[in-house]
């Protein structure tokens, strides 16, 4: 009676790692620890049990030896189960190697100084400083420093406001009128005084004095300028009158009062009033009046009359 022959004992019966005989001629392939059987049921390849969900791992999962093997991302550490990771607080030991404050960012210390002190080129100790040194100690000019407090101070022509650190420009003007007397008024962060309508400065520069408002450009007037306690009131030269304006003036036509004083014929010449006489009357020594003419026939060939001045 003759045995059956293992199929596995032929080329491994066709398997790249192990042979398994079932039962007569039938036998299957099979795959070392750490290896799966492909698809021809024959050859095998390396599992890697990082590639179905990353091998159950919150980070970094290793393959090793067929298992996952997890590890964390730097500022995390892995927690007992292994495979799950939280955050380090790198402040949670010696305070994070700070002197006062530290402050976790992105996983690192971060160290900062509690007010009036400065952190070191380290990084990490803090050294005190003059309070002033920081942000002028919050004054908007002058600080002050004494051991731990400081004062606000204003330079000249400012006042230090409420609020104890800003400043505010001082109006000159504000202060008896600058010295004034009259009007004040800011040119250049300075008082500069003027005076009313009527009035000129004096020399000091501040107190002001009554002008004669005729002393200037004859107070408008093209004549005569005459002053009153407010106002000036403008007036003509004989033979003038004042115009409209109440400023100019026009000369008169002599002959539009009285005729000239005239008795019969008035005539403006050279601003002067002339008189003359109607026909058949001759001007008077007054140069004025008129008289009359009585005319004899004329004689026997002769042809002018003869006058007689009455």
């Amino acid at each position: 009676m003759f045995s059956e022959l293992d199929p596995c004992s032929e080329a491994n019966g066709g398997c790249e790692q192990l042979c398994y005989r079932s039962s007569g001629a039938s036998f299957r392939c099979d795959c070392l620890p750490g290896y799966v059987l492909n698809e021809d049921l024959k050859t095998c390849r390396e599992y890697d049990p990082c590639a179905h969900k990353n091998g159950g791992c919150d980070h970094i999962c290793h393959p090793h030896e067929g298992i996952s093997v997890c590890s964390c991302r730097e500022h995390y550490v892995l927690e007992t189960d292994g495979t799950s990771c939280k955050k380090v607080d790198p402040c949670a030991q010696n305070n994070g190697g700070c002197d006062h404050i530290c402050r976790s960012s992105e996983g690192v210390a971060v160290c900062e100084c509690n007010p009036r002190y400065a952190l070191g080129v380290d990084g990490k100790s803090c050294e005190k400083v003059d309070p002033c040194s920081i942000d002028n100690g919050g004054c908007s000019q002058v600080c002050r420093s004494e051991e731990d407090s400081i004062s606000c101070e204003c330079r000249k022509g400012y006042t230090l406001q409420k609020d104890g650190s800003s400043c505010e420009k001082i109006d000159p003007c504000s202060r008896k009128n600058g010295g004034c007397a009259h009007i004040c008024k800011v040119v250049k962060e300075k008082a500069s005084c003027e005076c009313h309508e009527g009035y000129a400065l004096k020399s000091d520069g501040k107190t002001c004095k009554k002008v004669d408002p005729c002393s200037r450009n004859n107070g408008g007037c093209e004549q005569i300028c005459l002053s009153s306690e407010v106002s000036v009131i403008c007036a003509c030269r004989e033979g003038y009158i004042l115009r409209k304006d109440k400023t100019t003036c026009e000369r008169i036509d002599p002959c539009s009062i009285d005729n000239g004083g005239c008795e019969h014929v008035c005539t403006w010449i050279n601003d002067f009033a002339q008189c003359s006489c109607n026909p058949g009357y001759a001007l008077s020594e007054d140069r004025k009046s008129c008289r009359g003419f009585i005319s004899d026939p004329p004689k026997e060939g002769n042809r002018f009359h003869t006058w007689v001045i009455l």
